[in-house]
């Protein structure tokens, strides 16, 4: 592969280059066959399974990047220690109700790593957490006031919670609320336990920022992104302007605060 992919893609190690630029081609080939299929209805409820595959492909690439960005063996440490604290979280969530509310999955989001906690939600939660420490830990001007960093970065995950809510629970029935409503206490809980997940991804990186050029892709920003417009021209499309205005507007504050400006 042409080696100025690698550049644009920002992978400094020289044995991650091959797997970034391949995994980052099929993200970029299923996004949009993803987005036409859910608008244009082809993707028929049998095959709703294709978002674990796609969520499975973009957790290969954040681990990739996370590699890349401190060892193999911090990335793997990380990797065990966000999913199996999303798992018990969903869990302890689907037994009690608490702290999301009452919910079920379906079975579109199967395989299930536990009780009925798909696979796929713990990808998200890894997806969120480590890309967003990656994207103000690499590329920004220092490290400072990590604080506030880490809580914008709990808006930013919020705010594209709030678009993926009626996305999955609504139009693709990936997840069912009782009573039909998504209750504030979820958008709380995805706040509170978002930031701790980031600020314990934040903790578990080393200290020093990764160098990284300037210009091209920063695939972080980009998985972020992906997952933002995802929601966003599929709510939009079924009407739910409400909630996609509300999520655009706090993620991309947050993103502004953490990719340009110090918090």
């Amino acid at each position: 592969m042409n080696s100025s992919l690698f550049l644009h893609l920002h992978i400094g190690h020289k044995a991650l280059r091959v797997p970034a630029a391949a995994v980052s081609v099929l993200l970029a080939v299923m996004f949009p066959v993803g987005i036409i299929g859910m608008a244009s209805g082809m993707l028929a409820k049998q095959h709703l399974w294709t978002a674990s595959l796609f969520l499975g492909v973009q957790a290969a690439l954040t681990f990739v990047v996370l590699w890349d960005a401190a060892s193999f063996v911090r990335a793997l440490l990380i990797t065990v220690m966000i999913g199996t604290a999303a798992a018990a979280v969903e869990f302890v969530g689907l037994a009690t109700g608490f702290p999301f509310g009452s919910y079920y999955y379906s079975y579109n989001l199967e395989p299930f790593v536990v009780s009925n906690v798909p696979l796929a939600i713990v990808f998200a939660w890894y997806i969120l957490s480590v890309n967003i420490v990656l994207l103000y830990r690499t590329g920004t001007p220092g490290i400072d006031g990590s604080g506030m960093k880490i809580v914008a970065g709990g808006l930013l995950l919020l705010g594209i919670d709030i678009m993926l809510e009626p996305f999955a629970s609504f139009v693709n029935r990936y997840w069912t609320w009782a009573g039909g409503v998504i209750p504030m206490q979820n958008y709380t809980a995805w706040f509170v336990i978002g930031t701790l997940f980031i600020a314990a991804v934040h903790a578990a990186l080393p200290r020093q920022k990764t160098a990284q050029a300037a210009g091209g892709i920063r695939l972080p920003d980009a998985m972020l992104m992906m997952t933002a417009a995802q929601c966003a021209i599929i709510n939009t499309l079924n009407g739910y302007w409400i909630a996609t205005a509300a999520g655009i507007s706090i993620a991309a504050a947050a993103y502004w605060r953490l990719r340009h400006g110090r918090v």
